[in-house]
């Protein structure tokens, strides 16, 4: 009997033993309680990523004071915290800085522990305030922001977690509150490609751009006629435009090649030299800018109105991203004076804002040619026509 009463204790004892350990584990896990709203946001997740921002946001679940916060990096969300290999460059915490104060997270000033190296904080990100008093405000969000942080490093990217913790105490001891969030690295996108010599250049009726984008897509056919018939008595006009982009880096010009407008054996007089229109008299010219019609200064008569026509280069030349402009100088590049010599410069993208001898690269732009037709009262009746071409040269 006496040896059932032993058997009878023992058990007893047993039994009771076990609900005192479950008590003590979930007092121990309970009194921690969670932080909400938990994230980290990092600057980049390069693989073994230098110099890399960790802002970390959350809510307090209580509002002890928190003298002490660690952020631990980890392989697994729980568990046993193994350490990313390459996180912080082997536990090398001396590159590490605030950026500024936490926010929200009591008052004093908080500074960044880079000697703590005991509890499995060897590769935590920490920070203390022994002098904070002040208690949280569960509604706030608190923000934490290092910079400086080397991130895991292992070849084909992981996903790692980092432990929350805030303390009581300036020694990392007693937990107030603590929450997981996740990061991860991955392979980058190396995207390359190669940019050619490039040369756009058309010429036509008219041509279209989008979105300012000169295209060449829409071109008219190169025939061009002139708004009236040739008179003595007014004078005949046409326009065409090309547009031309270059990434050359001393950029392009454009030059005309061509006869004069002929009819067999009859032809109208090139202007070789820049003039303004002269009605009754022999002339063929062109320009590259916006004319006025307007009456030219004294001792160019014999001379009459004849409305604008043309246009300036759009887009204008900024000495910039726009250089494409009338050659400079050349005869072609004022308004209501025209000229007409085959082989010559009409056009360069050479403008850089303060001078015409620079060339450069430019962007596209639309030129607007205007021509003229004067003839005088004896010429032969028939058709006067001429094929001009235009050359676009870049210079690499």
């Amino acid at each position: 009997m006496s040896l059932i009463n032993r058997m009878f204790r023992v058990t007893i004892s047993v039994i009771l033993l076990a609900p005192t350990i479950c008590y003590i584990f979930l007092s121990q896990t309970a009194s921690a309680a969670t932080v909400t709203s938990r994230k980290v946001t990092i600057s980049s997740s390069q693989i073994d990523g230098a110099n890399v921002t960790y802002t970390f946001s959350f809510k307090s679940a209580t509002t002890t004071a928190v003298k002490s916060a660690s952020f631990m990096p980890c392989t697994t969300a729980s568990g046993t915290c193994t350490a990313p290999t390459g996180f912080l460059q082997g536990g090398a915490r001396s590159a590490i800085t605030l950026n500024g104060q936490p926010a929200n997270l009591g008052s004093g000033t908080w500074t960044i522990d880079t000697a703590t190296a005991t509890g499995g904080l060897d590769y935590s990100l920490l920070i203390n305030n022994s002098g904070n008093s002040t208690d949280q405000v569960t509604a706030d969000t608190v923000i934490v922001s290092f910079s400086g942080v080397h991130n895991p490093s292992n070849a084909d990217g992981m996903t790692f977690y980092m432990r929350i913790a805030t303390y009581s105490d300036a020694a990392y001891t007693n937990v107030i509150d603590s929450g997981v969030t996740a990061a991860a690295t991955v392979l980058q996108i190396i995207l390359s490609g190669t940019m050619p010599e490039s040369l756009i250049f058309c010429v036509g009726d008219d041509i279209d751009a989008v979105e300012n984008v000169p295209d060449c897509s829409t071109a008219d056919s190169g025939t061009v006629s002139f708004n009236q018939l040739f008179s003595p008595s007014d004078t005949a006009y046409a326009i065409s435009e090309m547009a031309a982009s270059t990434n050359a880096g001393t950029g392009y010009i454009i030059t005309v090649n061509g006869n004069t407008l002929e009819n067999g054996g009859y032809s109208i007089a090139a202007m070789g030299s820049t003039d303004v229109s002269k009605h009754g008299v022999s002339q063929f010219g062109l320009n590259l800018v916006a004319n006025t019609g307007m009456v030219p200064p004294a001792g160019t008569v014999p001379y009459t109105t004849y409305g604008a026509f043309g246009a300036n280069v759009s887009l204008a030349a900024n000495g910039t991203n726009y250089k494409g402009q009338p050659a400079p100088s050349s005869g072609y590049d004022v308004a209501d004076y025209f000229r007409f010599v085959s082989g010559a410069t009409v056009a360069n993208s050479a403008y850089n804002g303060t001078t015409n001898d620079v060339l450069g690269p430019t962007d596209g732009q639309i030129f607007t040619v205007s021509y003229i037709a004067n003839v005088p009262g004896s010429l032969a009746a028939g058709t006067y026509s001429t094929t001009l071409t235009y050359v676009c040269t870049p210079t690499f």
